[in-house]
């Protein structure tokens, strides 16, 4: 049998770096998904600006039939030296994810699939004087709204499924607070299972 090539590109979240590999999410999706064959083409720190400069050499290039993007929660960070700004504007962080999927289907990719983020255990507060996680729903609620009705895209709602899971289970203990746990990175991997095989037809 003839495996499908599918691309994860996304900042650390997926890429689970604190994580021993056997561990990763990655990892325990390539055992559930024997037809398929996964490269994970991850930027640790990456925004949707960075990954939008390097998506022809980590995606295009390698004509996977289906991608799986997760970028956002870098860009929703607001840090001190940017002055009240956000790293990514939510304007031109939609813009990026749109061109995204514009290039993506300029070079015939099946399927389009778009991350969203679980709640942080992270509580700081930031510049701009909400919290990491308000300041991520914003950014949660512009993936939902780009890959709403859109041919060949779709939301796997990380969020949604995940809010009855406390985020002391999903996420590394602070001062971390952001990355997966052991835990974090099975309920990932069983998501993104669920909703591949679902999508296969």
């Amino acid at each position: 049998m003839i495996k499908k090539n599918i691309i994860i590109f996304s900042d650390s979240i997926i890429s689970c770096p604190q994580l021993k590999k056997e561990n990763k999410c990655i990892n325990l999706l390539s055992k559930k998904l024997k037809s398929y064959r996964l490269i994970h083409s991850g930027i640790i720190g990456a925004s949707s600006r960075i990954a939008l400069e390097n998506i022809e050499k980590n995606v295009l290039r390698k004509k996977p039939k289906i991608v799986i993007f997760q970028f956002g929660v870098n860009d929703s960070w607001y840090f001190k030296s940017l002055k009240g700004m956000p790293n990514v504007s939510i304007k031109v962080f939609k813009n990026n994810l749109e061109e995204m999927i514009s290039k993506c289907k300029r070079f015939n990719i099946q399927k389009i699939f778009f991350l969203n983020y679980h709640k942080l255990l992270k509580k700081r507060k930031e510049t701009n004087g909400k919290t990491v996680n308000q300041n991520l729903n914003i950014y949660n609620l512009a993936i939902k709204s780009i890959t709403k009705n859109k041919a060949k895209v779709r939301l796997i709602d990380i969020k949604n499924t995940t809010t009855k899971i406390s985020p002391k289970l999903i996420c590394l203990p602070e001062p971390d607070g952001v990355h997966l746990s052991n835990f974090g990175a099975e309920i990932y991997a069983k998501i993104l299972e669920k909703n591949l095989i679902k999508n296969e037809k």
